[in-house]
């Protein structure tokens, strides 16, 4: 024969497994909420030098709200000048066009918080962002780095 303690007990046990397991049950939905099939919220893409410009640097581009992306840049050895950025069609091997202009550097920073496309759309391996030397000089590069592709499944 149980108790009125012990089935009170045993009923606060369950209450507590129940919640504990309901708790594990909203975490994991969640940490596994769909961000519209991109693989990736933000990544990092590296800017190496070009023409001995001494620039180096990193693009952070990140999903925005609707069909952006947000795009953030640090670059090392700046100009007084404002420098042009855009991400290219191709490649920092073979550049192409400019697909999408973004602000400009301004001692070493640049925050561009809506482009009009999607993370997932700029990651096919067909596109780099420039860095240019100045307004003066936009055909002189200092800096670039490749938008890498998205792994294939």
């Amino acid at each position: 024969m149980i108790s009125k303690y012990g089935a009170t007990r045993k009923r606060v046990r369950w209450l507590l497994f129940g919640s504990g397991f309901g708790l594990l049950l909203i975490i994991g939905a969640a940490c596994s909420s769909d961000n519209g099939g991109s693989s990736e919220l933000s990544i990092n893409v590296p800017l190496v030098e070009l023409n001995s410009s001494g620039q180096t640097g990193t693009a952070t581009l990140r999903t925005g709200s609707g069909d952006t992306t947000g795009v953030t840049l640090r670059v090392t050895a700046w100009p007084r000048d404002p420098q042009p950025v855009h991400i290219h069609d191709g490649t920092c091997d073979n550049l192409g066009g400019i697909a999408y202009r973004l602000k400009d550097v301004n001692f070493g920073d640049s925050e561009t918080p809506s482009v009009k496309v999607k993370l997932d759309a700029l990651r096919t391996g067909n596109f780099a962002i420039n860095l240019h030397d100045s307004l003066g000089s936009p055909e002189v590069y200092t800096a670039c780095g490749n938008i890498p592709a998205l792994p294939t499944p």
